[in-house]
């Protein structure tokens, strides 16, 4: 009689140590992979990047000035290590890649990137133990606690302050409405606009998590009034600082660029490489699906996305494959997403249509 309270009890306590445990070998794992990549190898893509001064000559132009959050995070890393790293000594493979290169400034890049890689790995141990919210067997959560990271530092051939950095703000912002969206309305709205503010002035990629959001609100809760006031205030906030950056931050004696490299991108070596690769990523999210409406949703999440994927393709290079990772978050969480209670469900709504029978 005395003894049955303690059931539950050693059941949580289990979990928790399994969660510290996840979180424990999730850190190392980040810390291992991210050293191997700056250290290991020497990349041949990023360039005259890896010193402040050439630094301040790439990222104060174009569309990288508007990305502030991440560009103060880094030059503040390099003047917080100070005489502990000498400034005006560099490797040869640094200096090949930057003549004015600076061994302090590249650490700074390393523990950075690094630190955020850290962050990532323990968001996505407390996303998946959310077993109220998403449905997957002990092995596939091993498999995705190790594939993330992984996945995350081969893209890191491309070294720039803000990648890491957005899909940090990204699995933080899902599992924060994940976690407390049904009993903390307005809590849940008040940290997600927040977020993304601060996600939109680390990059504006961020207008992914703000896709994902409003197709899991409006399948979860139908067209419903806090489902409108929850989704417009999410667009705005995004919408506002999105707006705001490009207003006080543009240069009027600086001329617009614009650039297509649509064909460039589907035609010409090694660029369509990145098509597969984000081919091959988006077949293995379909294959974790747990069902029809997983899928779906995976399906709509792009479908909602296709202005972030047009200007990749007009604008950006696919062969840059970190393009694909923050569409890849969102569509592993939809995969495992638990869709027991939504009032809406895709694939059932699809079933039903003409166009569905008339394929039949």
């Amino acid at each position: 009689m005395y003894n049955s309270p303690s059931i539950p009890l050693n059941t949580s306590a289990s979990m928790k140590s399994q969660t510290i445990l996840a979180i424990f070998i999730s850190t190392l794992l980040a810390i291992v992979a991210s050293y191997t990549v700056y250290f290991g190898y020497t990349t041949n893509y990023t360039t005259h990047a890896f010193s402040p001064t050439s630094f301040k000559n790439q990222y104060d132009h174009g569309v990288y000035k508007y990305r502030i959050l991440s560009k103060k995070i880094l030059l503040f890393t390099d003047q917080l290590l100070g005489d502990s790293y000498p400034d005006d000594k560099a490797e040869r493979r640094l200096l090949i890649m930057d003549t004015i290169a600076s061994e302090r400034f590249y650490y700074a890049y390393y523990y950075v990137n690094t630190f955020f890689l850290i962050l990532v790995s323990i968001v996505l141990v407390l996303l998946l133990d959310m077993e109220d919210s998403l449905k997957m067997n002990n092995g596939e959560k091993q498999l995705i606690l190790f594939l993330v990271p992984l996945l995350i530092c081969l893209t890191q051939y491309v070294v720039c302050p803000y990648d890491i950095s957005s899909y940090f703000f990204q699995l933080l912002i899902i599992f924060i409405y994940l976690k407390i969206y049904n009993k903390y309305y307005w809590l849940t709205l008040f940290l997600v606009c927040f977020l993304l503010v601060l996600a939109t002035l680390n990059r504006e990629s961020s207008a992914l998590t703000v896709s994902f959001l409003v197709v899991l609100t409006l399948c979860k809760l139908g067209f419903t009034q806090k489902t409108i006031i929850f989704n417009i205030l999410i667009i705005i906030s995004f919408l506002l600082t999105y707006v705001a950056l490009r207003y006080y931050i543009t240069d009027i004696n600086e001329p617009e660029i614009h650039r297509d490299f649509l064909l460039y991108n589907l035609l010409v070596f090694p660029q369509n490489l990145g098509i597969i690769f984000w081919g091959v990523f988006f077949y293995l999210s379909m294959a974790m699906a747990n069902s029809a409406d997983n899928k779906m949703m995976i399906i709509i999440y792009h479908l909602v996305s296709l202005p972030y994927i047009w200007t990749c393709f007009k604008a950006g290079y696919l062969w840059e494959t970190r393009l694909y990772i923050p569409l890849f978050l969102g569509s592993l969480c939809f995969s495992k997403l638990d869709m027991s209670g939504f009032r809406f469900h895709p694939w059932e709504y699809l079933q039903g249509t003409r166009i569905y029978k008339e394929l039949l």
